[in-house]
């Protein structure tokens, strides 16, 4: 054996076991914030806030209104004394928890009346940076935008300027708003499958039919051998409320694969069977729909088309049209949607286009001979101070994180942060480099930019450095309280970070931001090495910085982790 080569691969194993540790370490403490914070949401689902926000927005209905209890699907149905329905008042969770915004969802009451029209908006509860929707609620005319609005318009508002300083914050708010607005329905008043034989009686050649993934009455119709020959589009569920005569009916319009209608296929019906016979045998009804191919049919006015009812059978064909109509609008919705989803990543990229060319050049500064051009770091100083934190305000905090283990990471809305938390995080398990803590963070630019000022004596260095080491093991276990004690509090208020969200008069961070300068002008770079807990994280998972294993903060995040698990158990 080559005693080199032992000696020289036996640290190589030890540092790259440490640090399966440390990441394993790290991820689990993660999965325990994200468990708990998920047993906590259920057993708090209807909190006693939303309750009494609920109970004062009874003065928006008549004199006497009332509200019954609050029903399994989240809402309060408001009626007059006598009983009679004057509206309701819902809360968006838990549709709405999915749509993360700086570090988490938020819960909205929306109060309808009874023609559904919007009477007002308030928030109920936020898991979102405080000082975010401190902003949102400071521009009071971003909820109130839509006092007065249908339920339609606001499952269909797509042009919504953001709050500036709240973007990601404000743009969950939407999303959720229309995630618990615009489920679609499911539960057919009919057979809940299309059938072979009504597939067959618009394309004969079918031989199966697969139900479309986008859409529930949407089928995909196949040869014998998988081959698509074209769809058939059910108005079962879309139309199941609209009543011809004494009920719906269940009908299918076939589509080739070029968009233009094949024909259509009256099938089951809760109508009277004469006037539903009547409009089948009618060969002039079933060839009008063929003059409009898609996406046309999901844009036809019936009255301006000229387009009447089958005779003797007036209502029932009339609502079989309006049916045709309005489910092909219902998929052409949905297609629509699914187009913006495709380009979503492309406007995030608009979006955050700025901070994502700052992080690269920051990284690639960092890693290569650039640092060399002494000119060249100033001008990095200034974009990443001016663009990132003053205007943009992408900084990565402890809160956030915290708020993306526990809620989800909105991977549409947050990619400039995501960015940089691949800088922070990955980059330097491959490089062994901080980057974001040395090129790219706005606070530990401002530090570099700072003179040292201030020279300690000797004896009060002493003094300082045991008071300095206190620092960050208490605040990490302030984060610990908060995150998974649930005590109340705010981690923003810890770091300087929030100083930088200038339309926001945030006093903590504000605090936090001027001590960390003071401190830096007596040691050099003095927050980030004494005091920011978002550094430690990443500095903790860096490989190369710990010159043993299992030292003094692997021994604190071990007892991290225990200690959340016997919560976790308690729980």
């Amino acid at each position: 054996m080559n005693p080199r080569l032992t000696k020289r691969s036996t640290p190589w194993k030890k540092q790259y076991g440490a640090q399966g540790f440390r990441v394993a370490l790290f991820v689990a403490i993660l999965a325990l914030f994200h468990t708990l914070a998920g047993a906590t949401k259920q057993a708090t689902r209807f909190d006693s806030n939303a309750d009494q926000i609920a109970l004062g927005m009874l003065q928006l209905y008549p004199q006497g209104a009332v509200r019954d209890t609050l029903t399994d699907q989240g809402k309060w149905l408001v009626r007059d004394a006598e009983g009679e329905p004057l509206g309701q008042i819902i809360q968006t969770a838990p549709e709405s928890d999915s749509a993360i915004g700086f570090s988490g969802s938020t819960n909205l009451l929306i109060a309808f009346d009874a023609f559904d029209i919007v009477l007002d908006i308030q928030i109920a509860r936020s898991d979102d940076t405080r000082d975010h929707v401190e902003l949102i609620q400071q521009h009071e005319s971003f909820l109130k935008q839509w006092i007065g609005k249908s339920r339609a318009e606001l499952i269909q508002a797509s042009q919504v300027l953001p709050v500036a300083g709240a973007t990601l914050t404000s743009t969950a708010i939407i999303q959720g708003m229309q995630k618990r607005l615009g489920g679609r329905t499911v539960m057919s008043k009919f057979s809940p499958s299309l059938s072979l034989a009504s597939a067959q009686a618009l394309i004969p050649n079918c031989e199966r039919v697969e139900r479309d993934k986008s859409f529930h009455s949407l089928w995909i119709a196949k040869d014998n051998r998988g081959r698509e020959l074209g769809w058939i589009l059910r108005t079962s569920p879309t139309a199941d409320n609209l009543i011809g005569y004494q009920g719906p009916s269940d009908t299918q319009i076939a589509f080739a694969l070029d968009g233009k209608v094949i024909g259509i296929h009256i099938g089951e019906s809760f109508d009277n069977e004469p006037y539903v016979g009547y409009v089948r045998q009618d060969a002039w009804f079933a060839e009008t729909w063929t003059n409009y191919p898609w996406p046309g049919i999901s844009e036809i006015d019936l009255k301006q088309e000229g387009i009447e009812g089958v005779s003797g059978a007036t209502m029932t064909s009339m609502c079989i049209a309006e049916g045709l109509v309005a489910t092909a609008k219902a998929l052409h919705d949905v297609q629509e949607a699914e187009r913006v989803n495709r380009f979503q990543w492309f406007a995030a990229l608009e979006q955050h286009g700025g901070t994502v060319a700052i992080t690269l050049f920051g990284t690639l500064f960092a890693l290569s001979s650039w640092r060399s051009h002494p000119w060249l770091r100033p001008l990095l100083q200034i974009a990443v101070v001016g663009y990132l934190g003053l205007f943009q305000g992408d900084l990565l905090s402890i809160a956030m994180w915290v708020g993306w283990a526990k809620h989800g990471v909105p991977w549409a809305n947050s990619l400039g942060l995501i960015v940089l938390t691949v800088a922070a995080v990955i980059v330097p398990m491959a490089t062994k480099h901080n980057v974001y803590c040395s090129h790219v963070c706005p606070y530990g630019a401002v530090q570099q930019m700072l003179p040292r000022r201030w020279r300690i004596k000797t004896p009060h260095a002493k003094w300082l450095s045991g008071l300095l080491r206190t620092i960050r093991p208490l605040l990490f276990g302030w984060v610990f309280c908060v995150g998974l004690l649930s005590v109340p509090g705010n981690l923003a208020d810890i770091e300087p970070f929030d100083a930088f969200l200038w339309r926001v008069v945030a006093i903590p961070s504000l605090i936090v931001a001027i001590l960390g300068i003071l401190l830096s002008l007596a040691i050099p770079m003095g927050y980030c090495k004494h005091a920011c807990v978002t550094g430690s994280v990443i500095n903790y998972l860096r490989p190369g910085t710990h010159k043993t294993f299992f030292m003094r903060s692997d021994q604190f995040a071990l007892g991290f982790f225990l200690l959340g698990l016997v919560i976790y158990w308690i729980a």
